[in-house]
């Protein structure tokens, strides 16, 4: 099932283009406007400065078609609200009330009610808990929200995934962390929930994302100096990942399709041992 499209939301945080307390004041905004003729989450942004028609221009030609711009539908599905087949949907008749309200039309359909959209845009967006009780938990919520993107965006099946012991661990093995930054660099999960879900921050150098491009012809003593000559501020707290596609070192597609070419066939060595 692959209905979802990646998150001009996530991208844009990711890309750290538009501060996270930007991003949910236009959630805000967009709620609190006339659902039937309310302006698009980009446009709310673009009319108070907050993001550029130039970076959204280069941001839709580099996507195409394939961008959500409507976070509030990607929000409820994260949070196991409405499910992917009626994001789908609404998603679909949106197409055609492009100026209506995406959650006004989720409750016209029966999907969800105006308290529980109000309930999503309270909470938390972009923020690690600290207590340990509360770490575990959203650690646990963070490989379930993994788990699913891998499933609903075809990156793999839910054989793959269990066929790589991911569909029931509470944490993500260090050496399966390039699947995570590659939910990161196609705007289909937040990276803060990356460091949450590997319980420890990984340092670049140690990146296991390094050495499986030195398999495929990209040694990491060429990319890290050339790296670190381009980077400026606003980079460094960046993945990895994503770092590498917008210095155009490595193409988005081509580091997408080395990182799942990477488990698949460790999924196929497997089989054969």
């Amino acid at each position: 099932m692959t209905c979802l499209k990646p998150s001009l939301f996530y991208l844009l945080y990711n890309r750290r283009l538009v501060s996270p307390e930007r991003l949910k004041w236009a959630l805000w905004y967009q709620f609190g406007r006339p659902w039937n003729a309310t302006l698009s989450y980009s446009q709310v942004l673009i009319a108070f400065n907050d993001l550029t028609l130039l970076q959204l221009k280069q941001i839709r030609e580099f996507w195409g078609p394939d961008l959500d711009e409507e976070p509030i539908g990607h929000l409820l599905l994260d949070h196991e609200r409405i499910g992917p087949a009626e994001l789908l949907k609404v998603s679909q008749l949106h197409a055609s009330e492009p100026r209506s309200y995406l959650g006004g039309l989720l409750i016209q359909q029966g999907y969800t009610y105006r308290e529980e959209l109000e309930y999503i845009l309270k909470k938390p967006l972009f923020k690690r808990p600290h207590a340990p009780p509360e770490q575990r938990a959203a650690r646990i919520k963070a490989m379930e929200l993994f788990r699913s993107r891998l499933w609903l965006r075809g990156y793999l099946s839910l054989k793959e995934i269990a066929q790589l012991e991911l569909d029931c661990v509470e944490s993500l093995p260090l050496s399966f962390k390039p699947l995570a930054d590659l939910l990161v660099l196609n705007g289909d999960l937040p990276d803060f929930l990356v460091e949450l879900m590997c319980v420890a921050p990984v340092p670049r150098g140690n990146d296991p994302l390094l050495p499986m491009l030195t398999c495929h012809g990209y040694p990491p003593d060429v990319l890290l100096p050339r790296l670190a000559r381009e980077l400026v501020a606003a980079d460094l707290d960046k993945n990895l990942a994503l770092l590498l596609a917008e210095k155009q070192m490595i193409s988005r597609q081509r580091l997408t399709n080395l990182i799942l070419e990477t488990y698949r066939d460790h999924i196929k060595e497997a089989q054969g041992a």
